[in-house]
C-alpha cells in the first residue's frame, strides 16, 4: 500500500530547463502531483476521508491534520518494521 522511495529533491526550476517547452508553472505543478495527490489518494481510498462531517475551516483543518499524522504514522510503523527484519537478518 504504502511504497518507500527515497526522497528526492527537484527543483521545479531544473525540471523546466531541462524540458524546454515546459514552463515552471508546469514543473511546479507536476512536482505537487507527485508529491501531494497520492497521499489524498491514500488518504481518500483506504483511510476514510471521503467527506469532511465539520462546519468551518478550522475544524475541517484540524481534520486534514489528524489524517495526514495518521498517514504518517502508519507509514513509519512500517518502515521500522522493515528495518527491524532487516537487521535481524
Amino acid at each position: 500500500m504504502f511504497r518507500q522511495t527515497p526522497i528526492q529533491k527537484i527543483d521545479p526550476r531544473t525540471v523546466a530547463e531541462q524540458n524546454s517547452n515546459k514552463t515552471l508553472e508546469d514543473a511546479t505543478k507536476g512536482k505537487r502531483q507527485s508529491t501531494v495527490e497520492p497521499v489524498l489518494g491514500t488518504l481518500t481510498q483506504f483511510l476514510g476521508l471521503r467527506k469532511v462531517n465539520i462546519i468551518g475551516i478550522a475544524q475541517a483543518n484540524k481534520v486534514m491534520h489528524m489524517s495526514a499524522v495518521a498517514y504518517n504514522v502508519k507509514k513509519y510503523l512500517k518502515f521500522t518494521k522493515n528495518n527491524q527484519r532487516a537487521v535481524l537478518c
